[in-house]
């Protein structure tokens, strides 16, 4: 394993710089974009909130499946051999939706009124003043979101045939299988 390392040491450096890359943009799309939804669900007057909430909910208990998420990223995506393979699947996570909702549930709902009476909009509320008063949870989730992408293979597996756009996990698990393969 360390000799095919040291033969192609410019594939270990594109598969770093690819993992960092899919770690760091995976992360911080992610908590965007299930902040946003979390705050949208966390808030009283949102009248949508418990078919949303039915919604995420239902997707963490069923999933389409294998052969339909591949037609979706394949077909209609276009993300064969292409990084955003390996982000966008990792864009939003129901289950850590579900933390921060509760989380934003938490901090009182005068202070959004409040911010509201001064001439806030709900977007100025959101980045103001909820995402400050929940930086320990959006570290938390940050975490869970950042060790998922790094350790995952999976989304490199399916998606990804050329050799230059592994990331360094497929590389490794490659690498891994050629060794027991060998011997």
């Amino acid at each position: 394993a360390y000799s095919m390392i040291f033969q192609a040491p410019d594939r270990v450096i594109s598969a770093y710089q690819i993992s960092i890359f899919t770690t760091a943009a995976g992360t911080v799309i992610n908590l965007v974009v299930t902040a946003m939804m979390a705050y949208a669900l966390s808030r009283p007057y949102f009248k949508l909130r418990r078919f949303f909430s039915f919604y995420l909910f239902f997707t963490m208990l069923f999933s389409g499946g294998l052969v339909p998420y591949y037609i979706l990223m394949t077909q209609y995506l276009k993300l064969t051999n292409n990084v955003w393979a390996l982000i966008v699947p990792f864009m939003f996570g129901a289950y850590n939706a579900f933390l921060l909702r509760t989380n934003f549930q938490t901090i009182p709902i005068s202070l959004s009124e409040s911010a509201k009476l001064d001439g806030a909009s709900e977007f100025r509320i959101f980045v103001q003043l909820i995402l400050p008063l929940s930086t320990p949870a959006i570290a938390t989730v940050g975490l869970f979101v950042a060790l998922s992408v790094w350790n995952d293979w999976y989304q490199s597996l399916l998606f990804i045939n050329r050799p230059k756009l592994y990331s360094l996990q497929m590389m490794l698990q490659m690498m891994l299988a050629n060794v027991q393969a060998v011997q």
